[in-house]
Parts: C-alpha cells; sequence; structure tokens
C-alpha cells in the first residue's frame, strides 16, 4: 500500500501514459487545439501539448521524488495530486463526450474543460509553496532508539 501514497510515481506513470496518447494520436490529421483569444485563434498541435505535459509531469515526478525525505506538507501533496492528474484524465474523457454530441453539449464541455485546466493552473502554487515549506522544514529525522534498530535487522 505504500507504493499508492509516492506521489513521484503517479506522475511519472501519468507522463508515460500522456506520451503514449500523444504518439498514438500522431496518425489523426484532425488533432490540434484551438485557443480563443478576443478576436485571435491559435492553433497549437496536440503532439506539442504532449511533449509540454510530458516534461512538466516528469519534472513535478522528479521534484517530488527528489524530496521524497524532505517533510512535505501531505495533505497539500495529496491535493495537487488529485486535481493536476484528474484534470487530465478528465479532460480525455469529456473531450471524447463533446465531440459526440451536439454543440449545446459541446459548449458546455468546453466550458468544463476551461474549469479544469484553470483549476489545475491554480493548484501549481500548492506545488510551489508546499518544495519550499519542506525545504524550510528540513529532512525527516530518523529515531535511532535500539527498538527502531531491530524492526530494521528482523
Amino acid at each position: 500500500m505504500k507504493v499508492f501514497f509516492k506521489s513521484h510515481l503517479h506522475f511519472f506513470i501519468t507522463a508515460l501514459v500522456i506520451l503514449i496518447v500523444g504518439i498514438i494520436n500522431l496518425t489523426n490529421n484532425d488533432t490540434s487545439f484551438d485557443i480563443n483569444v478576443e478576436d485571435t485563434y491559435y492553433v497549437v498541435p496536440h503532439f506539442f501539448i504532449t511533449e509540454i505535459l510530458t516534461i512538466l509531469f516528469l519534472l513535478a515526478g522528479l521534484l517530488y521524488w527528489l524530496l521524497r525525505n524532505y517533510r512535505l506538507i501531505q495533505k497539500l501533496k495529496f491535493f495537487h495530486t488529485i486535481i493536476t492528474i484528474g484534470s487530465v484524465f478528465a479532460y480525455w474523457t469529456i473531450v471524447p463526450l463533446g465531440a459526440l454530441t451536439d454543440t449545446i453539449t459541446t459548449d458546455r464541455a468546453q466550458t468544463t474543460i476551461n474549469i479544469l485546466w484553470l483549476l489545475s493552473l491554480f493548484t501549481q502554487p500548492l506545488f510551489i509553496l508546499n518544495i519550499m515549506i519542506g525545504l524550510c522544514r528540513g529532512i525527516k529525522r530518523v529515531n535511532n532508539t535500539k527498538k527502531n534498530k531491530n524492526r530494521l535487522v528482523s
């Protein structure tokens, strides 16, 4: 059960899944993400988003792995992991459902996607805050009593 609580593994696995899905979608010609800013549309290829997300998730996993012995706030770590990874998987479930229905539902799906990305974006300062708090609090101390040494040996 200890593996379930290791955030760095969740980020590494999610980065791998994002990369695999991005490579699989290379064969699809209609893979672009449109961003509407006032009267201008920015068209971004999905594979570019795949590369950026893979790098960001690998970086988050690497930072959590490097700071695994530091005293991070576990609730912030859990909240950041769930929101960040959950928004990616929610995006992958909402986009296909929105493409299969009419335009009204598609508009609602787009609004939901925007809210998910904003929520994910606003949880990233929690990650930075947790890293700074962990660095200030220092490394976890191991209790060197005789009782704990016997547990390690047996």
